[in-house]
């Protein structure tokens, strides 16, 4: 039994509004969060503009009903938390934080690519080794604490060969970015949003089959960029940390609107999407 579809069926025959707060923002198509976030859902609020957008222009005839506002309460929380990052002087450059993606098997899916667990720890691998010959960089490798995968594969990896740059993190990211100079990810997913919330100079990777949302390259420009393989994602290292760091910094669209008053007015049945 579907669990959704009969909270689905139990709500509308009661009356009720079905809020949904995006849970996860991504810059590359996602089928799966038009289903996930609006599919079962009268309202959707996006964590940001380009999802906002995203859900609006992708609604599927099973979610026209579903309207969608936008609440970036989260990411402004993460600005005046980090108010000092995006005035402070990049003189050192010399800590780069990477974290890869917490999720391995099965995170492309729908139209997007599947990744097995030996090819991502390949692609990782191939990554670290890079990173453990960067005498001139101290590497922060942020992993997802708990997270059977990663410590049974490329931390296990990373600690087997004790490189004297390379440290491992597994605190959120959202409480790392004083720690280091740059941020590095190899997917664009809340992670990234985060990172270039907060003024971080950023460089995440997507796979060269994903198709990044409308209008993501001339926000985000250098920060995100396409790789067909692991020597591809090294050479846009490389260059990343040769470029200006402010070259790798964005502003995210973002309302003014916050989630009390858009939840005051979807109880007063007074909210409206933004045209």
């Amino acid at each position: 039994i579907d669990f959704r579809l009969m909270i689905k069926f139990t709500v509308k025959k009661s009356g009720i509004k079905r809020v949904c707060f995006q849970h996860s923002s991504t810059a590359v198509n996602c089928p799966s969060l038009l289903m996930t976030d609006t599919h079962f859902f009268d309202y959707t609020i996006a964590q940001q503009g380009l999802s906002e957008e995203y859900f609006i222009n992708n609604r599927v005839s099973a979610s026209k009903n579903c309207s969608v506002l936008q609440s970036p309460h989260y990411f402004k929380l993460l600005q005046r938390k980090y108010a000092d990052i995006s005035k402070r002087a990049n003189s050192k450059d010399k800590i780069i934080m990477f974290a890869p993606t917490d999720t391995v098997v099965g995170y492309y899916y729908f139209n997007n690519e599947f990744c097995t667990g030996p090819s991502y720890f390949k692609f990782l691998k191939a990554l670290v080794d890079y990173f453990s010959g960067r005498k001139d960089k101290t590497f922060i490798f942020k992993y997802v604490k708990g997270s059977r995968w990663a410590l049974n594969s490329i931390v296990a990896y990373i600690t087997a060969n004790n490189f004297d740059n390379i440290k491992l993190e597994d605190k959120p990211l959202s409480q790392c970015f004083r720690a280091a100079d740059r941020v590095i990810l190899d997917h664009p997913s809340t992670g990234f949003f985060e990172s270039i919330s907060v003024g971080m100079p950023t460089l995440s990777f997507y796979k060269n089959t994903l198709i990044p949302y409308k209008n993501a390259a001339q926000i985000f420009g250098k920060s995100l960029q396409p790789v067909s393989d692991a020597p591809d994602a090294i050479e846009k290292i490389e260059q990343f940390l040769l470029d200006d760091p402010e070259e790798y910094k964005a502003r995210i669209p973002m309302a003014d609107d916050d989630a009390q008053k858009i939840l005051s007015s979807i109880l007063n049945n007074s909210c409206t999407e933004r045209s």
